[in-house]
């Protein structure tokens, strides 16, 4: 926050007199302020999220200025944001009589509308305001975030590019189109637009800061790059130009150079635990685990329920053999996001390794049912019932697995194996047929899991037949 404001009128002013004010509340007794102080405490009082003091400020202030728009306006809006909207109405009605056509009595009754969810009121409210509007783009934006609230975001963002187009230096209206493009999944386009954004205003850090977003998204990595380098030399405090381009470089394998850019994000703004987890997953690339592990627990350390974190240390700590210890991190993971499909498959991973075979199972079930299309999910589930001597059950984990991935050839041989093991031969051969058919080149796959199928003459003679 400023220290001064804009009419000079000091934050730590504004603070003192308002709490000034509420001791002579609470005491019963009464102040003398003058209009720029009740303005200035009202502000404050906005600003620190003391709605009731506000409120009080402006009683106050009406009490000497009861004509004053600016006062009725302000209590008209405390008002709502008490959610006292048909009183907020009210006032504004008696506004509208002392001033026809007020653009700020229309959008401060288009806003209070919006806040009712009367979003056709509310745009009838902006729509006319736009017409008198002393910084109509900023109205276009009002009309924007109710079209958002609709969901129509088509609407929103071609409202959002009028408002641009009336000022091209409106930074909040930028940041807004981008988001809008992000929503409507519009990349390309978005890259158009934010590129015809900087040749008219090449000191545009929000234009070229966006323009970085979707480049990245788009995977042109070294060109989004150089558009966050621009937005970072027009403004090198905005830590989200610092964030992303740490995400870039990641990307582009630079982990050393994404780690010092992250650490540069985190100067100018509230530490933040994702950043240090996404340095602890540089650092597990560039294979250092221990300094990965130091970064993650940072993480864990702002915010205990992330779980990310939780599964990068477990993942470190599998990869060390140091699977005891990595079980009591993946639990907390899975105990954080319960629905993850990658944190269970680690945790069957690591319970297996730990010898957990039935706690193994029921995370891998687990897994098959949150994501069906990892391929490898089946395989594993299917294996470890085998190994466990639970053979019907892996015959049927297989053939659900194969109902999911049909094409897969390594499925057909696993379901061979298993049909060889029940005794149901004249089944596996006919199974057989298909594997070989589907990819004759993986039957090693089912030698080297069932070894004992080498000795059966049917399937020596189905691969032989397959290779002519």
């Amino acid at each position: 926050m400023d220290e001064e404001r804009d009419d000079d009128f000091s934050y730590e002013e504004a603070k003192e007199l308002t709490n000034k004010f509420e001791e002579s509340l609470q005491a019963g007794g009464s102040m003398y302020f003058d209009s720029q102080e009740l303005e200035n405490m009202m502000d404050f009082c906005i600003e620190d999220n003391r709605l009731a003091t506000a409120l009080a400020v402006s009683e106050m202030a009406l009490s000497q200025n009861p004509h004053s728009e600016f006062f009725l306006l302000r209590k008209a809006q405390l008002l709502a944001a008490e959610g006292k909207y048909h009183q907020g109405l009210e006032i504004l009605g008696k506004v509208e009589l002392m001033s026809p056509g007020s653009a700020d009595v229309l959008i401060t009754k288009g806003t209070i509308y919006s806040q009712m969810g009367m979003n056709k009121n509310a745009l009838q409210c902006f729509n006319q305001a736009i017409e008198v509007a002393e910084f109509p783009d900023e109205v276009y934006m009002f009309i924007a975030f109710e079209y958002e609230n609709l969901g129509s975001y088509e609407m929103a963002l071609k409202n959002l590019i009028k408002a641009s187009e009336i000022n091209r230096e409106n930074d909040a209206v930028l940041f807004e189109i981008g988001f809008c493009f992000e929503t409507l999944n519009k990349t390309s386009e978005a890259i158009a637009f934010f590129n015809k954004v900087i040749d008219h205003h090449p000191y545009s850090m929000p234009g070229w800061y966006s323009l970085g977003l979707f480049l990245n998204k788009n995977e042109e990595f070294e060109k989004a790059l150089d558009a966050y380098d621009y937005a970072i030399a027009i403004d090198g405090e905005f830590a989200s130009s610092h964030f992303n381009r740490a995400n870039t470089l990641a990307n582009l394998l630079r982990y050393r150079d994404a780690i010092e850019a992250y650490n540069e994000a985190l100067k100018f703004e509230p530490v933040d635990q994702i950043s240090y987890f996404y340095i602890g997953e540089c650092y597990e690339q560039l294979g250092e685990g221990d300094k990965a592990i130091v970064n993650y627990e940072k993480a864990i350390k702002l915010d205990e329920t992330y779980p990310e974190p939780w599964f990068g240390i477990a993942m470190v700590l599998e990869q060390q053999d140091r699977n005891t210890e990595a079980y009591h991190f993946i639990k907390k993971a899975t105990e954080f996001a319960p629905g993850n499909a990658e944190f269970l498959y680690l945790r069957g991973d690591i319970e297996k390794k730990c010898g957990l075979t039935d706690e193994a199972i029921a995370s891998y079930r687990k897994v098959t049912e949150t994501d069906p299309d990892l391929v490898d999910i089946w395989l594993d589930l299917a294996d470890l019932l085998f190994v466990n001597q639970e053979v019907a059950e892996a015959l049927e984990v297989i053939t659900e697995g194969i109902k999911n991935h049909p094409d897969e050839a390594d499925f057909y041989y696993k379901m061979v194996a298993f049909l060889l093991e029940l005794g149901m031969k004249q089944n596996a051969f006919e199974v057989m047929q298909t594997a070989l058919e589907l990819d004759a080149s993986k039957h090693e796959s089912l030698f080297n899991f069932f070894p004992k199928s080498k000795e059966i003459p049917e399937i020596l003679d189905l691969i032989q037949i397959h290779r002519k």
